[in-house]
């Protein structure tokens, strides 16, 4: 029995039972022990139940269940309320983790107290055909870049969250279904520094119709599209108004990068809604109300 677990592994389940095995599968083979998996249940109603009862008397598993389908950002969020470690991670329930991924990043972690996230390189696992790869994107940020106007590199699985830098956040989106995990490193960044540690240690399955999300992405790229830029969009206006020292060190890159995220946004919208005019009213602080920033806004309400 393992009485005081170093990590958390967070999973949120909806209706993934065809893959659930897999991914828990995965954790019990870690060559690193001293872990606790922490499993929260969206309203599932597939064969999920099954693999939760073979682990009921396990005192490593821990299952919760939301008394209605809440979505990813609810049910994401109660994951991390109910982790009792330091260190946690999430999995989702269709992807998988190496072996050796918590014997490689629990040490990477101890060596950097000041960081709110430490992610590794992942593969992207092709379940249609059975062909993975590593994804490029996923990499080291550059020194005088962060996370949100990074042009290179992203973060991305197997994140490590220090729970400690967590709670000095807002937390989790609640109302998020989808770019929960890219609001979760926007905001751990503000308050903490990101490490990247350049092994694939992830497995990020492809194809799967009833993903974590709940949004189809073939079907609903805009949606995803707009949800992706409110919030970047909302990440400027946290640093602009906390004057965050992300917003001080790149005053610039920032206000060019708000100003293309807008232009983007309105063309997916095709009109000016409510949150909009929020944004434009953050983008003209930014500027201090110039005449050049007005004039942009100009140029951005009116095409189309």
């Amino acid at each position: 029995m393992i009485m005081d677990p170093l990590f958390s592994i967070l999973i949120a389940n909806y209706n993934n039972g065809r893959y659930l095995q897999e991914a828990i599968d995965s954790v019990l083979t870690q060559t690193y022990t001293s872990w606790q998996i922490i499993l929260v249940d969206d309203g599932s109603t597939d064969n999920s139940f099954e693999i939760y009862e073979k682990y009921k008397n396990d005192s490593r598993f821990h299952i919760y269940y939301n008394e209605e389908n809440k979505g990813c950002g609810y049910t994401k969020h109660r994951c991390v309320d109910l982790a009792d470690t330091e260190l946690c991670g999430f999995l989702d329930p269709d992807d998988k983790i190496h072996a050796i991924t918590l014997e490689r990043m629990v040490p990477e972690c101890e060596k950097r107290p000041d960081c709110a996230v430490v992610y590794s390189s992942t593969y992207q696992w092709d379940d249609a055909t059975g062909d993975v790869k590593v994804i490029e994107r996923v990499g080291a940020i550059d020194d005088d870049e962060d996370y949100l106007i990074s042009l290179k590199k992203s973060a991305f699985h197997f994140a490590v969250i220090r729970k400690s830098f967590y709670n000095k956040t807002v937390g989790i989106d609640e109302n998020l279904r989808t770019g929960v995990d890219y609001d979760l490193y926007l905001k751990l960044e503000e308050v903490g520094k990101l490490h990247y540690v350049d092994i694939p240690l992830y497995y990020y399955r492809q194809n799967n119709p009833n993903s974590i999300s709940g949004i189809s992405k073939k079907n609903n790229k805009t949606q995803l599209a707009i949800t992706h830029w409110e919030i970047a969009l909302n990440a400027q206006i946290r640093r602009i108004a906390s004057k965050n020292f992300l917003y001080v060190n790149n005053k610039p890159r920032y206000k060019n990068q708000m100003r293309w995220l807008l232009g983007r946004y309105k063309r997916l919208e095709g009109k000016v809604t409510r949150r909009m005019v929020k944004y434009f009213y953050w983008y003209l602080k930014a500027n201090g109300f110039s005449l050049k920033s007005f004039n942009h806004l100009r140029k951005i309400i009116l095409t189309r």
